[in-house]
């Protein structure tokens, strides 16, 4: 059995791999964003620099606010009221195929959002899977 003494090192030496590595994949650089359509009409809940930053950590929170406190409705830092829906508010505008599939490729990221919503690639209200087919009665354009 080796000494206690002489493993030490080893341990050492791993630890110090993996913290540098994990350091390095903290810095992996700025975001990269292409070139994208502006949508036209109205103005997006936030400005396109918070949104290119924190759009995940928003429909993280719209998620848990929606799903598990019931709450459907998001209030901007502008003041302005915003129906919670990743469909009806933001696909409004914003196509999946020409406005968050090229920044997300560029960007070497997966979202996991497609596996339950946005299966059709235009934007638009959509049909619930209980609805009968009926569309969403709630107004296109996010707004409640």
């Amino acid at each position: 059995m080796p000494s206690r003494h002489s493993t030490t090192p080893a341990i050492l030496a791993l630890l110090a791999a993996g913290a540098l590595l994990f350091w390095r994949g903290l810095d992996s650089g700025p975001i990269q964003a292409p070139e994208l359509a502006k949508p036209s009409g109205r103005p997006c809940l936030e400005e396109a620099s918070a949104m290119r930053a924190r759009h995940m950590r928003l429909l993280h929170d719209w998620r848990d606010k929606a799903v598990r406190e019931g709450q459907r409705i998001h209030t901007a830092p502008d003041g302005s009221k915003w129906r919670i829906s990743l469909q009806g508010t933001c696909l409004s505008c914003h196509e999946k195929t020409s406005f968050c599939s090229p920044c997300h490729e560029k960007n070497a990221v997966e979202p996991s959002c497609w596996s339950c919503h946005a299966r059709n690639e235009t934007a638009g209200p959509k049909a619930a899977p209980d609805s009968g087919g009926k569309q969403d009665p709630q107004p296109k354009g996010g707004r409640p």
